[in-house]
């Protein structure tokens, strides 16, 4: 949720203040970067999962084998741990409410067979394949002592979170909720990791009413499937004014050994779009107050009228992806997809419309920066005021997403190290995560043609590279990506983005995330927008306070590490955002925001933190800023 509060402002702050600290903490750390990681073997546990896996260790009466490689596994032993056990500050009568993960579901999971010999790589593997489970917080595979000294058994620990569970998303502003978003869910049905939710979400001029279905491993394959569908009602009128609606079917990489995947999809949405000019309650309806105006100088005029326009999005594909490779991986992708973007002005009554006459400022010149407007609120209109009317319309269509029909089979390059970085406490608390070391390169190239159905002949590149660093328990990562479409003259797209991320390791009392984005739209027939303001990237600004083709923002935050009380983990941060959203380069007006904040990890729930931030603007007398307390789940800077 978001709570502004007025009446607090803050003198300018120097802007080389992120870039200076990052220099400071790469000198510091520079002799650490270049040092190997300690393999993942020897990971380090939280609190909470020792106590996990010595909780598992009791209920087996088995001994950790310090040397497992090279021993035949003896058995796979599976121990899914209650929901609420009694180190927990739950009351224990919440399992009843719960199924607990089937073994069957968890075993299948392993890619360690019995008999086989055993393999660290394939025990971190299986952690990380259940470790991207949602339905899972702790997910951890401990060798143990077998019968004779050449086996070993496999001891796999996990921790589900509630699956029967109220999902909400309340946002407030100025003390109003302006978001509500519901879904009620069972995450979990019968301990067999299929999912049924509903979904209602209340925005201020409209509702939406749906549902979602996931099946994971239909009847016992690699396939999975999931579909879900919502209508769009209007809160004055209760009529039906748009939905949305996605479905999936096929089968992913699910590990390093895996060589085949495909996929099919298509989903849609149709919505419409109002403007407002400042946050109201959800359901409040009523007629816009921001507007888009046409001003016609020549005839001394300007029209305005409400902005609402109707969007509508349909898009499907498919691709089968071939996978190459062990520690290098190679996978080579062919498909078609098909994109289609449409929108159309809603042609407001004559009383929505406002026509104002212009009157010149002191010195007779019509400047669009300083003009007077007399409103014709008395009754005298315009002697054409239809024409004007379609004129003003046609003129808001300019503004718009541009219409678009594209048909385009692909063939795509996917290169990456298979690597991984483990650590604690930066995305989740107290619990385990596994970044990928190493290059990460794309390439993807589509052709589309108007014989095909396509509104226009293009030929697409996207071309992306990356590479990521350990440093100790943290690491280092930069990303570029390029984006272009070659079409006619005046009908090409062109965009580059480009990211850094630094994560340093633990200073003892907690560590240090920079971050760094910049995205240029340097061709943008398509008029695609970026928003920045809200939860994450510029705390201390109202949502979506700043729209544009181009984004820049810079971030730094100090984490620390968290503390146990029972089994809920409580940690702080204190945080400083800066960035811009603009359509030209002389727009550019960097913004700023701090603030302190508080995070909390409940592992019997989710692996998702809690964070609650109180953030506040930097630059002096700026109408968009505003302090703002924010409670949302995630963090709000992660990796690129």
């Amino acid at each position: 949720m978001i709570v502004g509060l007025q009446g607090m402002k803050c003198a300018d702050r120097v802007r080389r203040a992120p870039g200076a600290l990052l220099a400071l903490m790469l000198t510091v750390l520079s002799g650490e970067a270049s040092a190997a990681d300690p393999p993942a073997a020897q990971r380090e546990l939280s609190q909470y999962e020792k106590e996990s896996v010595a909780i598992a260790l009791e209920r087996l009466k088995g001994e950790r084998e310090p040397n497992p490689e090279g021993k035949a596994v003896e058995s796979i032993e599976v121990v899914p741990l209650d929901m609420i056990d009694d180190r927990d500050p739950w009351p224990n009568f919440l399992n009843w409410f719960h199924y607990t993960t089937r073994p069957y579901v968890i075993r299948r999971e392993v890619l360690l067979k019995e008999g086989q010999i055993y393999s660290a790589s394939l025990a971190d593997e299986t952690e990380r394949n259940l470790r991207a489970e949602p339905q899972f917080t702790v997910a951890l595979v401990v060798p143990l002592k077998g019968s004779t000294p050449d086996k070993v058994r496999v001891l796999v620990v996990t921790k589900d979170v509630l699956s029967l569970r109220l999902n909400s998303d309340p946002r407030f502003y100025n003390g109003r909720l302006y978001y509500l978003g519901l879904q009620p869910s069972e995450d979990n049905l019968l301990g067999t990791h299929h999912s049924v939710s509903g979904n209602l979400v209340f925005t201020t001029f409209n509702y939406s009413v749906g549902g979602s279905l996931h099946f994971p491993r239909i009847a016992g394959s690699r396939i999975d499937s999931d579909v879900g569908a919502s209508v769009v009602i209007n809160c004055d009128t209760g009529k039906i004014e748009g939905s949305n609606g996605s479905f999936s079917y096929g089968q992913r990489l699910y590990s390093s050994q895996a060589k085949w995947a495909w996929q099919t999809y298509l989903g849609w949405s149709e919505t419409i779009a109002h403007g407002i000019s400042a946050v109201k309650p959800i359901c409040s309806g009523g007629a816009e107050d921001k507007t888009h105006r046409l001003i016609d100088f020549d005839r001394n005029r300007a029209v305005a009228i409400p902005y609402r326009f109707t969007s509508n999005y349909l898009w499907g594909g498919m691709y089968v992806t071939r996978s190459y490779g062990e520690s290098d991986k190679y996978d080579i992708s062919v498909g078609a997809e098909a994109t289609r973007r449409s929108s159309h002005v809603h042609t407001p009554a004559m009383s929505e419309v406002d026509f104002e006459q212009i009157i010149p400022d002191q010195d007779g010149v019509l400047d669009p920066d300083g003009y007077r407007t007399l409103d014709f609120a008395s009754g005298r209109m315009p002697s054409d005021p239809e024409a004007e009317l379609a004129a003003a319309v046609a003129d808001f269509s300019n503004y718009l997403p541009t219409r678009y029909t594209t048909i385009d089979p692909f063939i795509q390059l996917y290169a990456h190290r298979f690597e991984f970085q483990r650590m604690l406490n930066y995305w989740t608390l107290g619990l385990q995560e596994d970044y990928q070391l190493g290059h990460n390169a794309l390439i993807r190239i589509y052709p589309a043609l108007k014989a095909w159905g396509s509104s226009r002949n293009l030929f697409g590149t996207v071309a992306s590279m990356g590479y990521t660093w350990p440093v100790r328990s943290g690491f280092l990562k930069a990303v570029a990506t390029s984006r272009t479409e070659f079409s006619s003259k005046g009908k090409s797209d062109a965009s580059l983005e480009s990211a850094a991320h630094f994560v340093t390791p633990e200073l003892g009392f907690g560590r240090f995330v920079y971050d760094a984005r910049f995205t240029r739209q340097y061709i943008n027939y398509l008029n695609s927008n970026l928003v920045l303001g809200g939860t994450d990237r510029l705390r201390g600004y109202r949502p979506g306070a700043l729209i544009g083709a181009n984004l820049v923002s810079g971030n730094i935050e100090f984490r620390t590490v968290p503390v146990q009380t029972l089994s809920v983990l409580i940690g702080g941060a204190l945080f400083y955002d800066v960035g811009d959203a603009f359509t030209t380069m002389n727009q550019l007006k960097l913004r700023d925001g701090a603030g302190v904040g508080l995070r909390f990890g409940f592992p019997q729930l989710q692996t998702s933190v809690l964070r609650v931030d109180v953030g506040f603007p930097l630059l002096r007398d700026d109408p968009l800023g505003e302090v703002t307390v924010v409670a949302v789940f995630g963090q709000a800077v992660n990796s690129p």
